[in-house]
């Protein structure tokens, strides 16, 4: 039998993070053009982006043969993809900061996803880079196209973040494939919010083929941003728990909250069902209250 206790009716301090959990294996076809950037800058100058690719050693690198491209003040990339409505898609590549010419310390780049016919933002994520040697970072970022969208084609783009210089982040090796989730049998997905601080647990009872989890935060409930990785057991038959903190959970305040709020709520998948759909935590917090577990109690 659960217990639930009601929050005071007073004003109240109101936070919402919303938790995404998909489990991905395999990649397909890479739906990226020029992906590597040896075919110069088409396609990657649609709408008369300017692009500027050289190779890794210009921008303080190693390689005299790696073709990347820059992403600063000036220069960027755009390309239109054709896609299929109704699934989940993977994001992919790699990035360093330029270590070459006085680069600021941490310059970093917005990667956008946009319906080209509703101009519907499907992914808005920026990342920072603070690396003091050449090396580069593997991003991977999800996003979802609903089944009722009327976008068939989408604009993926690259563009500065936090830096006012023509010397910036070097990117290269830019892969969209879709997202295969598989069979993963989960049986307890939990979330727990402590001082800002939301801490993901969940439970598998089985696994087949299953690389990672990707986890995704979003403070609006429909925009999602990729936030960790979590290696999974690949394939599994027995019970396996999971962790993961996300040190920056979005909380904001509201000084005429409603009294009578809804208990704390966790989506769970049933147990005995193969998780095929992203399962999402909702998280709301309240003064002297917190989710403790999926079975709402309160604390």
């Amino acid at each position: 039998m659960k217990t639930i206790l009601k929050p005071k009716k007073t004003n109240l301090v109101i936070g919402m993070a919303f938790l995404m959990l998909i489990p991905i294996f395999s990649r397909g076809q890479n739906l990226i053009s020029n992906s590597d950037f040896n075919s110069g800058t088409t396609p990657w100058n649609v709408n008369g982006m300017l692009v500027e690719i050289n190779t890794e050693k210009t921008y303080g690198g190693v390689s005299k043969t790696n073709q990347t491209a820059e992403i600063d003040n000036s220069a960027g990339l755009r390309q239109k993809i054709g896609i299929a409505v109704g699934k989940v898609y993977q994001l992919t590549f790699k990035a360093s900061r330029r270590r070459s010419g006085g680069t600021p310390a941490n310059p970093g780049i917005t990667v956008d996803v946009i319906g080209d016919v509703t101009g519907t933002s499907y992914l808005n994520n920026n990342k920072i880079y603070t690396n003091t040697t050449f090396a580069f970072t593997d991003e991977v970022l999800t996003f979802t196209i609903p089944s009722s969208s009327t976008d068939n084609i989408i604009v993926v783009q690259f563009t500065s973040y936090n830096n006012s210089t023509t010397l910036g982040v070097i990117v290269d090796d830019v892969t969209l494939t879709v997202a295969s989730s598989l069979p993963v049998q989960l049986i307890s997905f939990t979330g727990e919010l402590n001082n800002g601080q939301s801490t993901l647990r969940w439970k598998t009872t089985s696994e087949l083929n299953n690389k990672y989890f990707i986890v995704e935060r979003s403070v609006s409930g429909s925009l999602f941003d990729s936030i960790g990785l979590v290696k999974a057991a690949v394939t599994n038959n027995s019970t396996k728990t999971y962790t993961f903190t996300d040190m920056k959970t979005n909380v904001g305040t509201t000084p005429d909250a409603p009294a009578d709020l809804p208990p704390l709520s966790t989506e769970l998948l049933a147990p005995d069902l193969t998780l095929s759909q992203p399962v999402t935590v909702a998280i709301k917090e309240v003064p002297l209250v917190r989710l403790v577990t999926y079975k709402h109690l309160y604390a």
